[in-house]
Parts: structure tokens; C-alpha cells; sequence
């Protein structure tokens, strides 16, 4: 029977097992042969609109058809934006835009804006970004439409998110100011939440925008996992991360997992003593949230390992699980949008804490 208690110290056997690890990771290969496709001749429809540029410039504006035009050009947004996250009640277009040239000209946003201006003043890497991700996604999802994208500043409350528009097209949102990089000032804006612990900041850069946003998609288009164990996290969380990077086979671990380099280093050689620790500990069919939470919410590290261990450690070996399942079955990316039974995908993975490439 699983002793709660036991969470907390470091496993008996850790040392053991991580000394195994590192004498695994003498005989791994260096990494699988890049196969992916070349989708460069994919063209992708999609658009980028500066919704944040829109709403600055309503700084000097004194007609509320400047607010119209915008909510014709993008009613859904408009409506989402200004109800949803900013919060306005439903009201006459005129006390809209009155309350929007307000927000326009508030000293902390525009000195926001210029935060935002000196980041994104040139969006053509990120559009690229956007752009060849896409391109993957339409190659290996035919079916689906590929999202515009929709920038914008949400006064760090929100920061990346998916609707439908008028169309009935996929669309992202990006909240810019969620994404200003290391040398923006976080962790002065609510020094006592977590939100902007330096473990969590430090992917609030450009480079981790694309991952974040094809996060959010690919959860919309996964069937859920039907049970509630940490097995089931680890499963549906890998699936989502081994699709982000068939997305972006160029992205770094780093990026991908959100570690830091030395932290996808140190799983890379302790996958094995990882497995064992949640073997170990019973950990794999725990349903208590407050443990699973341990191994998969963000934090500074795992509770019960090491303190090189990073945050989330379960999406790394739920990432090498998927990895092994696709390898021994041969699915396709499509077969694991729909997969549900963790059990199923653990059974056929072999997976036994060792992805030797």
C-alpha cells in the first residue's frame, strides 16, 4: 500500500538506480535520425493581425467609429477581447470606446506598448515560426484548418489561447506582453504569486510563443483520456508534447519541456531512476491530485528526487513512453489525437524507463 509520507524523502534505492542511469546513458544513441518531411512546398493560409497595434492607436482617437471599424473587421475577437478578458460589461459602442481611448492612454500601458514595440517591432521570425509549424500541421492534419493569429496584450493575465471565429475558423490568441523575454521586469509585478516565480518566467520569451500556442491547439484537437492516474497525465501530457515536436522538429528540449538545459540533461540521464522512483512509490496509478500534482505542475523540482530534477519530470518520461509506443505500433500522428486507454498505450509502448535510441 502506498505510504503518503514517503513522497517527500528521497527514495531508498534513488542512488542505485541513478548510477544504473548513468551507465545506460554510455550505451544510448546520441538521438533518432531527423525523418522529417519536407513540407516546403505547403502553402498555408492564415493571417496576423496586430489587434495590440489597434488599440494603441485608439490613444488619439475622439470618434467611435474608430472603435466600429475595428469590432466590424474582427467581431468575434473584439467581442471575446474587450467582454471576456478585459472584462467590460455589454454596453452602447460609445461608452466602449470612450473606456478603450482610457486603457489607450494610461501611463503602465503605454509603457507596456513600448515594452511591446522594442520586443515585436519586427515579427518576421515569428511569423516564419508560425508559418513552417503550419505547415507541418497541415501536412500531417489535412482536415483541419490552419488558425490565423491574433496579437494582443492582455496585462499579463492571459497568454495564449484558442476560439472560433465568425468563419468557423480555428483561431490563436497571443497576449505579447506574456512573452517580452528575461529582461522584462516579472517578477516585480506580483512578487508574492507564484504566476511570476523565476521557474515560470523564464519561458516567457519569443522563442517559447510557438510552443505554447501549438500547446493549446493540439489539446482541442485530442480526445481526453478517459481515467484520472498519473499515468493518464503522463500519457496525454507526452502525446501532446511528441506532437509539438513533430510540429517544430527543429525545437530544442529545452523549449519543449520547459527546462532549462542542464535540467534536460540531468533526465536524459536519470530516466531510469525517474521510472523507478514512481514505481517505487506506487506513484503510477495514484489518483490523489495533490501527488500527481507533484510530478506534473510546474515547480523548481520534482518533491522526492534530487534537487537538479526539474518541475514535471512525469512529461519527460511521458514524452519517451509516446516516443516507444509510436516506434513498436507504427501510428500515425492522426491515431494519437484519438487515443484514450493510457493502460493500452503503456502495454504496447514496452516502455520499462529506458528510450534507447
Amino acid at each position: 500500500m502506498y505510504k503518503q509520507c514517503k513522497l517527500y524523502q528521497m527514495p531508498t534505492l534513488w542512488c542505485a538506480w541513478m548510477l544504473l542511469g548513468f551507465g545506460l546513458v554510455a550505451v544510448m544513441g546520441c538521438g533518432k535520425e531527423d525523418s522529417s518531411p519536407d513540407v516546403s512546398s505547403i502553402e498555408v493560409d492564415l493571417a496576423f493581425i496586430r489587434f495590440d497595434s489597434l488599440l494603441f492607436d485608439l490613444e488619439s482617437s475622439k470618434n467611435v467609429e474608430d472603435f466600429r471599424n475595428i469590432q466590424s473587421k474582427h467581431p468575434v475577437f473584439t467581442d471575446l477581447y474587450v467582454h471576456r478578458i478585459l472584462g467590460f460589461p455589454q454596453k452602447e459602442d460609445s461608452l466602449t470606446h470612450k473606456k478603450l481611448v482610457e486603457i489607450a492612454n494610461a501611463t503602465a500601458i503605454q509603457a507596456l506598448r513600448d515594452s511591446i514595440y522594442d520586443q515585436f517591432a519586427d515579427m518576421r521570425d515569428v511569423k516564419s515560426n508560425f508559418r513552417d509549424a503550419f505547415r507541418y500541421y497541415q501536412y500531417y492534419f489535412p482536415e483541419f484548418t490552419v488558425p490565423d493569429v491574433y496579437f494582443c496584450f492582455t496585462e499579463f493575465a492571459v497568454g495564449t489561447f484558442l476560439f472560433e471565429t465568425e468563419d468557423g475558423k480555428d483561431a490563436l490568441g497571443l497576449s505579447l506582453d506574456m512573452f517580452l523575454g528575461s529582461s522584462f521586469p516579472y517578477s516585480l509585478i506580483a512578487p508574492n504569486k507564484t504566476t511570476f516565480s523565476e521557474y515560470l518566467i523564464r519561458t516567457f520569451t519569443p522563442e517559447h510563443m510557438i510552443r505554447k500556442s501549438l500547446e493549446v491547439l493540439i489539446a482541442d484537437k485530442t480526445d481526453g483520456i478517459k481515467d484520472t492516474r498519473l499515468l493518464d497525465y503522463m500519457v496525454d501530457r507526452g502525446r501532446t508534447l511528441y506532437l509539438i515536436k513533430k510540429l517544430v522538429p527543429s525545437m530544442p528540449d529545452s523549449i519543449l519541456f520547459e527546462y532549462t538545459a542542464e535540467q534536460v540533461e540531468w533526465c536524459r540521464e536519470n530516466e531510469l531512476a525517474m521510472w523507478a522512483h514512481i514505481l517505487d512509490k506506487e506513484l503510477l496509478y495514484e489518483r490523489k491530485m495533490r501527488l500527481i500534482n507533484s510530478m506534473v505542475s510546474p515547480a523548481p523540482s520534482t518533491m522526492g528526487m534530487p534537487p537538479e530534477s526539474p518541475g514535471r519530470t512525469a512529461d519527460f518520461l511521458g514524452y519517451q513512453l509516446i516516443d516507444q509506443y509510436v516506434e513498436h505500433t507504427e501510428s500515425t500522428l492522426s491515431d494519437l489525437l484519438t487515443i484514450t486507454e493510457a493502460q493500452d498505450i503503456l502495454r504496447a509502448s514496452r516502455y520499462k524507463g529506458q528510450n534507447i535510441e
